[in-house]
């Protein structure tokens, strides 16, 4: 008698049948696993240039700081530097939001091991951004309290003669010839104090505008 062999056959049909959408799936998921990844040594890498522009700041503003005059090349060197902060920062902020959008998606919910690898890569690296900005953010208030202090300084080297309510209220002016109008600098010495109030003051008008972004 012939073995009735159909039942085996199906059975090897549905098998097949079965396997395939999940080998559809494992490609899908490896590419989007290759994708994630490629974000994030790029996330890496921002930020390591991220640091490595706030380190630069950093040794800007003490030169700045140390320096007898204003140097107008120093001051522009910061303004880029700045600049440069703020447009890496906002990318690294958008990379992180496409990134959290990725982790939502369903191939990433139904692979939950995989998911959480993903979740911690991400949550490590905005710590890791959150710290760096944290500390920019400090960086910038202390060197805006040095250029008010620096302020006073060259005020009493121009002989001229505020009370501390006054140079606040004229810190607190948004254009940077406040001190040309409230000074007549008549010597040379005077001048060049002058010349560096002004200086010192944008700076400090700007780092206000920029802790409040």
């Amino acid at each position: 008698m012939v073995k009735d062999r159909l039942p085996e056959l199906e059975a090897r049909i549905k098998v097949r049948n079965n396997s395939k959408p999940k080998n559809n799936e494992e490609n899908d998921f490896s590419q989007l696993n290759s994708d994630f990844f490629d974000q994030v040594n790029e996330l890496h890498a921002d930020i390591d240039n991220l640091q490595q522009d706030i380190n630069a700041v950093d040794r800007l503003q003490k030169d700045i700081l140390a320096s007898p005059q204003q140097d107008s090349r120093l001051d522009n060197q910061l303004n880029e530097l700045t600049n440069s902060i703020r447009l890496r920062a906002h990318k690294i902020r958008s990379s992180l939001k496409e990134l959290e959008l990725q982790e939502d998606g369903k191939l990433l919910s139904e692979m939950s091991g995989k998911y959480r690898l993903k979740s911690s890569q991400h949550a490590a690296i905005s710590r890791q951004f959150v710290f760096i900005m944290n500390n920019y953010s400090r960086l910038q208030v202390d060197y805006r309290d040095k250029c008010k202090a620096r302020i006073r300084t060259k005020l009493l080297v121009a002989q001229v003669s505020f009370s501390e309510d006054e140079v606040e209220k004229m810190l607190e002016k948004n254009h940077t010839g406040i001190f040309t109008q409230a000074i007549m600098a008549e010597t040379e010495a005077a001048k060049r104090s002058l010349s560096d109030i002004e200086a010192r003051h944008a700076d400090i008008i700007r780092l206000e505008k920029s802790i409040q972004k």
